[in-house]
């Protein structure tokens, strides 16, 4: 009777696995299959091995510089980027700041308002709409017509 001891001790560890294994299999069971996930992602891994595949034969058949230029080919990029900069200081002492304008020590603009926006003249008012005509009256309901005659009628025309 140890057996049933030890599963009623282990009975939510069972459980849990129990459910793992259902949501797994569940979750395996809605995916689309694998030759469905390689199909749309086909062209993705065709072209990446188009590109793999021509780098190096680029590569090879490409004009190398010669050794003795190989080393001088990015220098002036490189001279450039790396040009003597001055180091400036952190932040600058109180002596050398400039004093902060006040709103009436604004330097004026460069281009006058009416430069950049001339005024626009004064908009005309719009006419009001036309008047909505009247409809006409509607015309008088079609009188209904008497229904079309049986069959029994049609064979028998003098009974009318």
């Amino acid at each position: 009777m140890a057996i049933p001891e030890t599963l009623y001790e282990w009975r939510y560890h069972l459980l849990t696995a129990a459910l793992g294994v259902a949501a797994a299999v569940g979750i395996l069971h809605i995916l689309p299959s694998f030759l469905t996930i390689l199909g749309f992602f086909a062209p993705l891994l065709m072209s990446t091995a188009l590109v793999l595949w021509t780098v190096p034969i680029i590569a090879r058949y490409s004009q190398k510089p010669p050794e003795a230029a190989a080393g001088v080919v990015g220098r002036d990029m490189l001279d450039f980027v790396a040009a003597g900069h001055e180091e400036l200081p952190l932040l600058m002492p109180e002596e050398l700041a400039p004093p902060p304008l006040l709103l009436d020590q604004r330097p004026p603009p460069l281009m006058p308002v009416e430069e950049i926006a001339p005024p626009q003249p004064p908009m005309k008012e719009t006419p009001p709409p036309p008047p909505v005509k009247e409809t006409p009256p509607l015309p008088p309901p079609v009188k209904e017509m008497p229904p079309p005659p049986s069959d029994e009628a049609a064979k028998h025309p003098e009974s009318l």
